[in-house]
């Protein structure tokens, strides 16, 4: 029963050094140039036609050179598309928080967003439901380019 309480404050311990990363800012190993590649997809119904309403569906895929920055304390300012000035996902511009083990907590409300985050890769997906019998998705992929 010790030796099992010993190896679980080891273990403990030592998977809390890995994401505290000591004195430095964790942020800086996110922080660069980024080659993102962004696919949006919307899909809502016209109600202003004649039922069966027809779909609407804009399906995009953006290639831009982009940067994540730091921002306050703990989130990073993630510009995945050209011209971005608002925080929004289909603007190109998005803050998430990122804790010092690398998982991100969007700061606007999506009904659906998960993604992972390294030391050279980014992936985001987010997903909303539209008024108007629609949902939006968009998926965001970025390589670390320096």
């Amino acid at each position: 029963m010790f030796l099992l309480a010993s190896l679980w404050l080891v273990v403990g311990c030592c998977k809390d050094k890995k994401c505290k990363g000591g004195t430095k800012d964790y942020r800086d190993k996110y922080i660069g140039t980024y080659d993102f590649t962004t696919i949006d997809f919307v899909r809502w119904h016209d109600l202003s036609q004649p039922y069966p309403y027809p779909p609407i569906i804009i399906d995009d895929t953006t290639n831009y050179i982009g940067t994540i920055e730091k921002h306050e304390v703990n989130s990073l300012k993630i510009i995945f598309k050209p011209n971005a000035t608002y925080n929004y996902v289909s603007d190109g511009l998005i803050y998430l928080i990122v804790d010092s083990c690398g998982i991100f907590y969007d700061t606007k409300s999506h009904d659906n967003f998960n993604g992972s985050l390294s030391d050279n890769k980014i992936s985001i997906k987010y997903s909303d439901k539209l008024a108007y019998m629609g949902f939006s998705s968009t998926e965001i992929q970025g390589i670390k380019i320096k």
